[in-house]
């Protein structure tokens, strides 16, 4: 079986809010532009620097508490599921993961994945059985189809949220 929906990530200098962007448009879950959305969710505030300048110091901070509470911002509650890799945890919360994936795709809404084809975010669109992949839209894929590995070779998520509309 085959399950896909339009969800793509939108091109953009944080890959979070493309992500969260491409997601929550495609769901109908929010109107808002890219730029309203940065600065709604206050991420296109972010500003992190290394005392040393080192270049990644752009992507150091509590991603957990940090995107539930920017997503909260525009009514949307985000679920998180966190696991690094080569940990004794990984393979079941990648199965876990993957299956909250698969039902988030069911329901019409994409889910927010680190790592999909660089070391960025991207949108976790659907999933094909038949391949065991995931359909990913990433930075390095954007308007191409990809697929990122479902089983026990395949990544450990490393993060994926989930959006879910609030009471409004």
């Amino acid at each position: 079986m085959k399950n896909s929906i339009r969800a793509r990530l939108t091109p953009s200098w944080t890959s979070y809010v493309g992500a969260a962007h491409g997601v929550l448009t495609a769901a109908n879950m929010t109107d808002f532009s890219l730029s309203q959305m940065m600065g709604m969710t206050g991420i296109g505030f972010h500003f992190i620097v290394h005392e040393e300048c080192c270049p990644s110091s752009v992507t150091v901070y509590d991603w957990t508490s940090e995107h539930q509470q920017a997503m909260a911002r525009i009514g949307i509650f985000a679920e998180v599921n966190m696991a690094e890799p080569r940990t004794p945890i990984c393979d079941a919360a990648r199965r876990h993961t993957i299956q909250r994936i698969r039902e988030s795709v069911d329901r019409g809404i994409g889910a927010i994945l680190w790592g999909v084809d660089t070391g960025e975010f991207g949108v976790a669109y659907g999933y094909d059985d038949d391949d065991q992949v995931l359909l990913v839209s990433g930075v390095a894929s954007a308007g191409s189809e990809s697929g990122l590995p479902q089983g026990p070779d395949g990544q450990c998520p490393v993060y994926m949220a989930f959006c879910d509309a609030s009471a409004k």
